[in-house]
């Protein structure tokens, strides 16, 4: 990290050594925090902001109160951070809150809570995420205490997010149990990028009692500043050892400093050893220690180099294997896109600069390219000046906007999307119209399509695996919702930079529970013809009624991973019409007589997911992908050779 990026961090902790510095003030304010919290959530709330509505607190953090809110536009439910009308701001405040909630809405990860709208109410600033309906880490553990193996995904998905930021110069600063959240899937999120810019431009009881909060999880060296009276720094280092104090905390269910108040239990790190775990629950194997002991190491340079060195050292010590010598580091990182971060403010003027040249906007984005076009929309690149991200925006043709089916079908996938929090669906950030045109703003990818990089490079059966069993998880959160895609292809699956897969495009998807249809009006028949499973060609070549089925789209994840493992399509045909009576009439192909040296189990999974009838394909696209990732495994190879030998 460069220098300019240490300083802007310690100008935005300047204000904590204010409070700090007198340790008898921590232990007046731990007895009267319960009480000045309760009158501000009573006594000040919000009915509407912006645009959302208020349905409930969710719960109040120094300043800020969270609420479970609604959005009209886009019809799904929504977080909003807001600061409590009780406080108010600094004067500087409003300009560097845009400045750094637009860095913090450009990351991009999986596992870190979207930003989808900011803005302010009432000179107030608010932040608006995705909903998650799972709570925090903070509420699960006055119930639970975790064990190591439970901890294991946590840290996966934490670890990864939090060293993403770290890559783009962004130090969270405020890794605890309250920031660590669960969607109804029990995934894990790390939020709250954001928080200190609240804490920081307020000085009342509120933010005084979230920094109290985080003094439980300061690094030692934090904690030298603090009692020298100087700015308290926040580095990679400081929240990786956050991080080792939240997981002794979900491993033992209590702090690991104990000492009188919070100011002398921040202080006991820098003359105390990290404690064992042990004494405190006898059960936990010993081999935990050496996790805690260097997460929690009082040098900051015998810490782990990066989060996901501890992550994987974790699932290293579950997994029995005993950790004689450092892991592996992590891979080097994927060059980043055209992300925006506190070091580069060349980049943000320049990216500015650029979207003020372009000569269309939509809305308030500025149009950069074209990416694509098809029957139902076209794509664009633009640039989000509120946000300071690359979008992707779909715009409703001039030749079908005037039409109420196709204007209700586009605001239809726009709702229907929005209202997915999966890791492998494509965002939807925003719903409008321009000039009489609907729009959609979606998550820009910039990794292209799965069809661009088959016409490219042939993929090895690891790197399909990988993408089916990332699709597949989506295509079946998708049917438990019961929604049909109905044209998964190669085309509508993207990568971002970092080369995730992402399902897209549900402009014809099919919600089971509401069609029920006359005989009359047969429901429409979606999907690509190369694509499209033999009971989806049938209803279209003979003008019959056709009920959704999940499994036609397992079918077309089939015919992907056809694609992928021979570069052809099990049914080339010149004509829609040949090729959809092909997926009805023909035999499934024989891999054999394609490429002879692909393992005899891959016809077995392609005869199972490419079956005529419906009921003898996979149930799910979990089972489907889980055959694929075996196979790419050699476990499914080896499951064969050994039956073959017992059978001599």
């Amino acid at each position: 990290m460069t220098p300019s990026i240490y300083h802007q961090w310690r100008q935005r902790l300047t204000s904590l050594k204010v409070f700090l510095v007198n340790k008898f003030w921590w232990a007046k304010t731990e007895n009267e925090s319960a009480v000045g919290t309760a009158s501000v959530v009573t006594q000040n709330s919000y009915k509407t902001i912006g645009r959302y509505q208020i349905c409930a607190e969710l719960g109040q953090r120094g300043s800020t109160m969270v609420y479970r809110g609604h959005d009209p536009k886009l019809g799904r439910e929504v977080a909003i951070r807001a600061l409590l009308p009780s406080f108010s701001v600094t004067d500087d405040f409003h300009e560097r809150f845009q400045r750094e909630i637009k860095v913090i809405a450009a990351m991009e990860h999986p596992s870190i809570v979207q930003v989808f709208d900011f803005g302010e109410t009432d000179d107030h600033p608010f932040v608006v995420m995705p909903y998650l309906a799972g709570g925090t880490l903070e509420r699960r553990l006055p119930e639970k205490i975790y064990s190591l193996g439970e901890m294991v995904p946590i840290l996966k998905r934490i670890a990864g997010a939090l060293d993403q930021a770290h890559r783009q110069g962004i130090i969270h600063g405020q890794i605890n149990p309250g920031n660590i959240l669960f969607d109804d899937e029990d995934q894990a999120y790390l939020s709250d990028f954001g928080i200190t810019q609240f804490t920081e431009a307020t000085s009342g009881e509120g933010s005084q009692n979230a920094i109290q909060i985080q003094l439980d999880y300061i690094s030692p060296e934090q904690a030298a500043a603090l009692k020298a009276g100087d700015e308290i720094i926040s580095d990679e280092k400081s929240d990786i050892y956050a991080l080792g104090v939240t997981i002794f905390e979900a491993l033992t269910g209590q702090l690991p400093y104990q000492s009188g108040n919070r100011y002398e239990a921040a202080l006991a790190r820098l003359t105390e050893p990290p404690p064992q775990l042990r004494s405190i629950k006898p059960n936990l194997p010993s081999t935990y220690q050496a996790l805690i002991d260097r997460a929690l190491a009082t040098n900051p340079e015998d810490r782990y180099t990066t989060a996901t060195h501890l992550a994987q050292h974790a699932e290293e010590i579950v997994s029995g294997r005993w950790y004689f010598e450092p892991i592996t580091e992590p891979l080097p990182p994927i060059p980043a896109s055209n992300v925006v971060t506190p070091s580069s403010e060349h980049s943000l003027s320049s990216q500015t600069e650029e979207a003020a040249l372009s000569e269309k906007s939509i809305g308030r984005y500025h149009i950069q390219e074209e990416l694509g076009r098809g029957a139902m929309g076209v794509v664009y690149r633009a640039y989000d000046p509120q946000t300071n991200r690359q979008v992707a925006i779909k715009v409703l043709p001039c030749v079908f906007s005037f039409a109420p089916e196709f204007r209700q079908s586009f605001q239809r996938e726009a709702e229907l999307v929005a209202k997915f929090n999966h890791e492998a669906v494509v965002r939807i950030y925003d719903f409008g119209e321009h000039d009489d045109q609907p729009y959609i703003v979606m998550q820009y990818l910039p990794g292209g399509t799965l069809s661009d990089r088959m016409d490219q490079n042939a993929l090895n059966l690891r790197q399909t695996a990988k993408i089916i069993e990332r699709i597949a998880a989506a295509v079946d959160e998708a049917h438990r919702r019961n929604i049909i895609h109905q044209d998964v292809k190669s085309a509508n699956i993207m990568f971002n930079a970092a080369g995730e897969a992402f399902l897209s495009d549900f402009g014809i998807a099919t919600i089971l529970e509401q069609t029920p249809h006359s005989d009359d009006t047969p429901p429409q028949v979606g999907g690509t013809p190369m694509y499209m499973s033999p009971e989806q060609a049938e209803a279209s070549l003979n003008k019959t009624t056709y009920q959704p089925d999940p499994r036609s789209d397992i079918y077309s994840l089939g015919v992907i991973f056809f694609e992928a493992l021979t570069g052809q399509l099990p049914y080339p045909n010149p004509t829609s019409y040949a090729t959809m009576l092909a997926h009805i009439t023909q035999p499934i192909p024989r891999l054999s007589e394609i490429n002879s040296a692909l393992a005899p189990e891959c016809q077995t999974i392609i005869d199972r997911v490419l079956a005529k009838n419906p009921a003898d394909r996979y149930p799910s696209a979990g089972a489907f992908a889980h055959d694929v990732v075996e196979l790419a495994s050699g476990r499914m190879l080896l499951r064969r050779l050994t039956d073959d030998l017992v059978s001599l």
